[in-house]
């Protein structure tokens, strides 16, 4: 399987219960490294500033095309006890990826990883052959001096109409649709062109909604708590790297989650095999 993804590299602080980890970050790290290891071939379309050979140590997406910028992003990611809520601050020099930074793509999937609202132009689909993927945090994220605040939700209207698959959380899903229940989150989605939608729960699991059923997915027990920061790019990534088999929403939502409880208890990204996800999910089966 050929996939794509576009967007920023930052550098990542995230502490957890009071210990500190720094490194690379960014839904183009966390989804392009976890591809990489589970088997497909992946070229990153990738922002970042000038930054020392070193930065990269250790990181092997596939290819990497480096799209220049002013500076790289830098995230501060804080967790407290309970895992599923962090609190965030960055630093955001001008990250934009444009139509004529990528040229047409022809792949067997894109994931579009923004972090910040102005990180892709609005005709930067144009070219891209479906399907795609969009972890829409990034497009409502704006800075209040230090502080990363949500805003104009309604800007991922404009990409749903050409968005296969649509990540949201359960907090972002409220915010970008005014509603309450995921049933109607998902009627609302769907009626700006939402094709299938994803709603991430932490760890309550996640809701496929494909236009015509709800598909609800366990979470897995997880071993240990190492770092929970990457845990829904990984999902994501799973779940786009398991539509390349002949699996039912179920069967690709379960690999999609396992793979985010084996990512949650190691640090940094998934480095796991497709191999070793299936058998922890074999193993996992009542």
């Amino acid at each position: 399987m050929r996939v794509a993804v576009l967007g920023p590299l930052c550098k990542d602080e995230n502490i957890v219960r009071g210990r500190s980890r720094f490194g690379i970050g960014g839904v183009t790290y966390y989804a392009g490294q976890a591809l990489s290891s589970l088997g497909a071939d992946v070229e990153l379309f990738a922002t970042f500033g000038h930054e020392p050979a070193a930065w990269l140590a250790g990181f092997d997406p596939g290819v990497l095309h480096h799209i220049p910028a002013p500076g790289t992003i830098t995230f501060i990611n804080e967790y407290k006890e309970n895992t599923d809520q962090r609190v965030q601050r960055a630093i955001i020099p001008p990250n934009t990826i444009g139509a004529d930074d990528i040229g047409a793509l022809d792949f067997d999937a894109v994931i579009l990883g923004p972090l910040f609202h102005d990180n892709f132009e609005p005709g930067v689909l144009s070219n891209i052959r479906p399907p795609v993927a969009l972890a829409a945090q990034g497009l409502m994220r704006y800075l209040d001096g230090a502080t990363i605040v949500w805003r104009h939700p309604e800007k991922i209207f404009e990409f749903l109409p050409r968005v296969t698959y649509l990540f949201v959380n359960e907090e972002e899903s409220r915010f970008i649709t005014g509603k309450e229940s995921t049933r109607d989150q998902h009627a609302l989605l769907k009626d700006h062109g939402a094709t299938t939608v994803v709603i991430t729960q932490g760890s309550k699991g996640s809701v496929i909604y494909d236009g015509i059923a709800e598909h609800v997915i366990p979470a897995f027990p997880h071993s240990t708590l190492a770092d929970p920061t990457g845990c829904g790019d990984t999902y994501m990534a799973a779940f786009i790297f398991a539509t390349g088999f002949p699996w039912n929403l179920d069967q690709i939502g379960r690999f999609a989650a396992m793979a985010a409880t084996m990512k949650l208890e190691c640090p940094g990204p998934l480095r796991a095999t497709s191999s070793q996800v299936l058998q922890r999910l074999q193993a996992a089966r009542p």
